[in-house]
């Protein structure tokens, strides 16, 4: 996932259904992909006909998900799952940044850098004036300490490292 340090909802969407008789045991569900495999979210039990199904859950940083299911017991139970869609869901003031920057120019991806770097290092903002009116345009206010580290996560999620 891209900028998956600033994501705060992940959405799994899928149409799924069971053998199409006999008892419903079927679900899916998202886990923890650790040694605990501690239950995130889970489908409601599928039923013998297609449904939508939608599980929605906000990712801890740092930590990794499976996609875990039950079949039922005993012989015969199916699971079929189709469309399976995931999309995530980034809350930081950089997204309107990002947008325009995820292309990769490394020397804009510098100069973006450098300026962060001078006025995080103390610099007068009004040596930036010019640069200081296009992050405002795009919501980052380089006054802000917090959007200042918002747009070093930005960067290092686009690719590149900085201490």
């Amino acid at each position: 996932l891209l900028f998956q340090n600033l994501v705060h909802s992940v959405i799994i969407t899928f149409d799924y259904k069971d053998q199409g008789w006999g008892n419903s045991k079927s679900s899916i569900s998202i886990v923890e992909n650790d040694d605990t495999n501690n239950l995130v979210v889970q489908s409601p039990t599928a039923k013998h006909h297609t449904t939508h199904c939608q599980l929605v859950f906000n990712p801890k940083p740092g930590c990794t998900y499976a996609l875990a299911y039950i079949v039922g017991g005993g012989g015969g139970h199916h699971l079929y799952a189709q469309n399976v869609k995931l999309s995530s869901a980034v809350r930081s003031v950089c997204c309107p940044l990002a947008n325009r920057l995820h292309t990769g120019d490394l020397f804009v991806l510098d100069l973006v850098r450098a300026t962060v770097d001078d006025i995080k290092n103390g610099y007068d903002l009004g040596r930036y004036h010019r640069f200081y009116s296009l992050f405002k345009s795009v919501g980052v206010d380089l006054r802000d300490q917090s959007h200042i580290e918002q747009v070093y996560l930005m960067l290092k999620e686009l690719g590149r490292r900085f201490n």
